[in-house]
């Protein structure tokens, strides 16, 4: 657990320093850029935490539960990947490279789906709940 603790202890910092160093700097395009990548690596450690954790403490029968899920969110992470637009916002002064808007973008998709899916979560699971104890 200690792994983990010097981790997030790092990931802090570097966030501190870069959100420094972006204020300073008066939000130059490369500091904008810069900050879009260091949002896209946090969300990706994020997410690969969210999914491989599980994993690592599941037991047996639990295994199996916990490989359809991060099957799920992977075809979840496609799915936002294809639906993603590579332009800029329209209006947006930000120079960013096509491929950190693109990734920006499926992003956003992704949130939204995973909002989507914890929503029919918390309203069907006491359904399927239910039936099941029927």
């Amino acid at each position: 657990m200690k792994f983990t603790k010097y981790i997030s202890i790092l990931l802090l910092l570097v966030s501190a320093v870069l959100a420094v160093v972006f204020y300073t700097s008066g939000g130059s395009e490369t500091m904008v850029t810069t900050i879009i990548n260091w949002a896209l690596v946090l969300s990706a450690v994020a997410l690969a935490g969210a999914v491989l954790m599980p994993l690592f403490f599941s037991n047996g029968k639990g295994m199996k539960g916990a490989l359809v899920k991060v099957g799920f969110v992977a075809v979840l992470c496609v799915i936002s990947y294809f639906l993603a637009s590579a332009e800029p916002v329209e209006g947006s002064r930000i120079a960013a490279s096509e491929t950190a808007w693109k990734y920006t973008d499926a992003g956003l998709i992704l949130t939204a789906l995973l909002f989507v899916v914890a929503v029919l979560g918390i309203v069907l699971g006491p359904v399927f709940s239910s039936v099941r104890n029927k």
